[in-house]
C-alpha cells in the first residue's frame, strides 16, 4: 500500500490501514475486513464475480469514513477486478473527485509493479 501513491507517506498503527491525503484533507484510516457491511454496500455487487471483499474504513475516532467493495473473478486470460468506494452522502464533492484521481494513480502504480516483477 505505502509505495502505491506518493501521498502514502506513512502507515497507520492498525493491522490494516494507511494515511490518506485527499484534497486538503489528511486522515489516518483503519481498514476492517471483519465487520459485516450494510446491505446497501452489498447491493453494489455483481453476481458474476465470485470473490467479494467488502471493507469498512474508519477514522481514528471510530467514524465510518467510507466503505470499500472489491470483486474478483477468474477469466481465461487472468482475472477481472472491480472496486467501489462508497462515501457518506454528506461528503463534499472534492472527496469524490480527488479519490478518483488517487485510485487511478494507485492502480497504475500496482500494474507497473506487477509488470516489472513479471518481466525481470
Amino acid at each position: 500500500m505505502a509505495p502505491a501513491h506518493p501521498e502514502h507517506y506513512a502507515l497507520g498503527p492498525y493491522p490494516i490501514g494507511i494515511v490518506e491525503t485527499i484534497g486538503e484533507h489528511i486522515c489516518r484510516v483503519r481498514i476492517d475486513n471483519t465487520v459485516e457491511v450494510p446491505q446497501f454496500v452489498r447491493d453494489y455487487g455483481d453476481s458474476t464475480y465470485d470473490k467479494k471483499l467488502p471493507v469498512t474504513c474508519y477514522l481514528d475516532d471510530g467514524t465510518v469514513f467510507f466503505y470499500g467493495f472489491q470483486e474478483l473473478r477468474d477469466t481465461e486470460h487472468g482475472c477481472d477486478f472491480r472496486i467501489r468506494i462508497i462515501f457518506p452522502a454528506a461528503s463534499p464533492q472534492i472527496l469524490f473527485d480527488e479519490h478518483t484521481e488517487h485510485l487511478a494513480i494507485e492502480f497504475r502504480s500496482w500494474i507497473m509493479a506487477v509488470s516489472e516483477s513479471c518481466y525481470k
